[in-house]
């Protein structure tokens, strides 16, 4: 059996120094939605902008794209709590 590896988010300077070097960066958008939101990178990958209601600044959590062999696999998120609507920033 694995052992689950604990996670340790970065701290608000660490995400502001991480966005910062990330600006130029074609993904910048992605590693927007991961520090500010908190979204998986499955999570930001398996967005579509179905999942995503500006007029009422919600982002909907319903699929990931996950590796699977040599396949990239949309999947359900793996528990309840991780299918669920989170509030965007009001700077996104």
């Amino acid at each position: 059996m694995g052992t689950q590896r604990e996670i340790e988010p970065l701290t608000a300077k660490e995400g502001r120094q991480l966005l910062a070097a990330a600006r130029d960066n074609r993904l910048w958008t992605a590693y927007e939605l991961a520090v500010r939101i908190g979204l998986r990178r499955g999570e930001v990958l398996g967005l579509r902008w179905s999942d995503v209601d500006l007029h009422e600044g919600v982002l909907t959590v319903r699929q990931a794209l996950q590796r699977v062999g040599d396949e990239l696999l949309i999947v359900a998120p793996n528990t309840q709590r991780s299918a669920r609507r989170v509030a965007l920033p009001a700077s996104a």
